[in-house]
Parts: structure tokens; C-alpha cells; sequence
């Protein structure tokens, strides 16, 4: 009896993980991204605000982002990455850097650096503005 309740609390600590939530470990072979959810839940609602397509353009940087340095895919990986010209994956670039999210950062015959680090400022100031707005309300917050 008690090996059977032991495999049910293994089994219930095993079906939390990503991959299960996926259902196919083989989505992982290339690895994954970490997105925070406060940037799902906050992207739309900074100012100014991202668009989705912002949005999931700098989820793909993020893919190539290994440490704290700054990433630095082309335009044109990004571009095949998203379904997207060329041209489509740079305005978005040049958008974000519009809305002072995002620092282009030109290297001499190479890709450009991305650095996102206005935008993760950003982010972190709206989740204590909302952070400091609930808890005024009296009401709880999910940390």
C-alpha cells in the first residue's frame, strides 16, 4: 500500500513539468525559452504599450539571449523564425526602439546586439505599480 501511494506522489510532483504540460518531451530536444508571466500578463498594458507581434519578436530574441549579454540573431533568422520578411522583423525592431524598449547595438559586418534592458526596467516598474495597486485595494497579490 504504501508503494502505491509513494508512486501516486511521484507521479503527481511529475505531471507539474513543462514538458508534461506539452505532452511531448521531443518539443524540448532544442531546448526552451523562460518567459516570465509578468511580461505575458504586462506586455499590452506598459506605456506605450507592445503589440503582440512586439511582443513575440522579443520572445525570439529571448531565444537567443544564453546569459547576461545581449543577444544577437539576424534580422533574417528572426525573420524565417517568425513567418515574417525581413523588413517586417526590422520595423518591429525599430518600433520597440521608438517606444525606448530596445537598443540596437550595430557590430562592424555582423548581426546586431539587442539590448532589452529599457524594456525588462519597464516591465519590472509596471509589476510594482500593479503590485502597489492591489495591495492599496487591500487585495492580495500572486507572489
Amino acid at each position: 500500500m504504501l508503494e502505491s501511494s509513494q508512486t501516486n506522489n511521484t507521479k503527481t510532483k511529475s505531471d507539474k513539468t513543462v514538458m508534461t504540460r506539452w505532452s511531448h518531451d521531443e518539443l524540448f530536444d532544442a531546448g526552451f525559452v523562460g518567459v516570465p508571466t509578468h511580461f505575458l500578463e504586462l506586455y499590452s498594458h506598459l506605456k506605450p504599450p507592445l503589440t503582440s507581434g512586439e511582443a513575440l519578436f522579443i520572445i525570439q530574441l529571448m531565444n537567443f539571449k544564453w546569459d547576461a549579454k545581449n543577444p544577437f540573431p539576424s534580422y533574417k533568422t528572426l525573420a524565417t523564425r517568425m513567418g515574417l520578411s525581413t523588413k517586417a522583423v526590422q520595423r518591429h525592431a525599430s518600433t520597440l526602439e521608438s517606444k525606448r524598449y530596445l537598443d540596437r547595438i550595430q557590430r562592424i559586418g555582423d548581426s546586431n546586439q539587442f539590448d532589452l534592458s529599457k524594456l525588462f526596467d519597464a516591465l519590472l516598474q509596471a509589476k510594482q505599480k500593479v503590485t502597489k495597486r492591489t495591495r492599496g485595494k487591500g487585495g492580495k497579490t500572486n507572489e
